[in-house]
């Protein structure tokens, strides 16, 4: 199933919304439209994971890349929606442990 994403604002928040298979076939494209987005955020990034289906190796190096790139404009970024085979590949990899949910209101 191809990648499909929608970039939202909300307010100060820009939300990344992924659905279908999160592989380098998807994310060749993609990945480039996404982190020239992202690098000019200022305020907090969403990545929302809960249409995703598959995440590869190269669907975890752009949550990375995205993390990194955030972080190093002291920008915050939040994970949410990873269910099932993405929620556990993603917590086998250690990327839940710096890729945290967005706090409660």
């Amino acid at each position: 199933m191809p990648l499909d994403y929608r970039l939202e604002r909300e307010n100060a928040l820009l939300r990344i919304s992924f659905s279908g298979e999160m592989t380098y076939e998807f994310l060749r494209e993609a990945s480039r439209e996404i982190l020239n987005t992202v690098k000019n955020q200022t305020g907090p990034v969403l990545l929302d994971l809960s249409g995703v289906t598959h995440i590869s190796e190269d669907g975890l190096a752009l949550l990375v890349s995205l993390y990194r790139d955030a972080v190093s404009r002291g920008a915050t970024i939040y994970l949410e929606g990873a269910k099932n085979a993405v929620a556990d590949r993603i917590r086998r990899c250690g990327i839940d442990q710096f890729l945290k949910p967005r706090p409660s209101n």
